[in-house]
């Protein structure tokens, strides 16, 4: 299996390739790499699509662990008037609420290709 490429070893080359300034490379592969980790850490969308890369899934087995993880650390509100542990609590649940919506859009999708593998099935 080939070993990944670290971008030290890849800027320079890019920029010789494409007769560029190696900061210039530099500056489109970290904006490209940030707006890649924003897309993946915001959990908006169950596949994120990644040119020449392909597809990535979010496991709908590690979304169901996560969720019951965080159900569980905020069973009930904290009882102190601290508030690192009110802002803890906060966005635990805010977590957990977008954990859930991803959780249900996997959901759909899951039941949608069933629906359409028993469509084509009927069609036959």
């Amino acid at each position: 299996m080939p070993r990944p490429i670290k971008a030290k070893d890849l800027i320079p080359k890019t920029s010789i390739d494409c007769n560029k300034d190696p900061e210039l490379v530099n500056d489109v592969v970290d904006f490209f790499y940030l707006k890649l980790r924003k897309k993946i850490e915001d959990l908006k969308d169950p596949i994120i699509t990644i040119p020449i890369l392909g597809k990535f899934r979010i496991s709908k087995y590690k979304i169901e662990k996560s969720i019951d993880t965080l159900s569980f650390i905020i069973v009930d509100e904290p009882k102190t008037d601290d508030f690192k542990e009110m802002k803890k609590y906060q966005m635990y649940k805010e977590r957990l609420t977008e954990q859930v919506s991803i959780l249900s859009k996997i959901k759909d999708l899951e039941n949608d290709r069933i629906k359409r593998k028993k469509d084509l099935g009927q069609q036959k």
